[in-house]
Formats: structure tokens, C-alpha cells, sequence
């Protein structure tokens, strides 16, 4: 059987290669090569997968050491809202508690007035 034959399956039909031997050994150097560089690149590109996984497990932590100081510092806000929350409602009981004192001195004050004109128009 000729190097240049291929052989039959069942279904085929016979046909010559288009390649002779000399190059289909050169094809096979070359297919030999792929094959090197191929798995050259596969190394590569799962050294790159391990860095990856390192980087983003490195950015993972620094995110969560800044997650837990924007969490404290939420916290310090917080707190500090409610005090000033607090203090507004102090300073809204005694606003509350200086009207009615205003109010009060108002109306005592125009009472007075209004008696001291009675008196001088002579109504009682």
C-alpha cells in the first residue's frame, strides 16, 4: 500500500492524499510545534489564573477592611444624629416653654394696658 493512500472506511469513498510523504512530515513538525506552543500558552494561562485568584483575594480583603471602617464610621454618624436629634428636641421643649412664657407676659401685659386706659376713661 502506497504512503500516500488513504485508506477506506465502509461509507468512503477511496481517494489519493494531496500531500506527499516529504510534506506530510513537515506537516507533522509543524503540528508538533502548535502542539508545544499550545500547551506553552495553557502553563502561561493558568499561571495568570493563579495570580488572578491571588489579586482578587488580596482586593477581597482590602475591601472588607474598608467595608468595616465605612460600618464604624456610619456608626459615629449615627450616633452623632441622635445627639443632635436630642438636642433639637430640647431646644423644641423650650422654645415650646419660652411661647408660652412670651404669650402669657403678652397677654398680662395688654390686660394691664387695657386697665390702666379704663381707669383713665373713667370706666370704672
Amino acid at each position: 500500500m502506497p504512503n500516500d493512500f488513504i485508506p477506506m472506511s465502509d461509507s468512503s469513498v477511496a481517494h489519493r492524499s494531496i500531500y506527499v510523504p516529504l510534506e506530510i512530515a513537515q506537516l507533522d513538525t509543524r503540528v508538533t510545534r502548535l502542539e508545544v506552543i499550545t500547551e506553552s500558552f495553557s502553563a502561561r494561562f493558568d499561571e495568570q489564573k493563579v495570580e488572578f485568584r491571588e489579586f482578587r483575594a488580596e482586593m477581597n480583603a482590602r475591601f472588607d477592611k474598608v467595608d468595616d471602617r465605612f460600618e464604624k464610621f456610619g456608626a459615629k454618624v449615627d450616633a452623632k444624629f441622635d445627639r443632635v436629634d436630642a438636642k433639637f428636641e430640647q431646644v423644641g421643649i423650650k422654645a415650646r416653654s419660652d411661647f408660652h412664657l412670651l404669650f402669657g407676659s403678652l397677654i398680662a401685659s395688654t390686660l394691664c394696658l387695657a386697665g390702666m386706659m379704663a381707669k383713665g376713661f373713667g370706666w370704672f
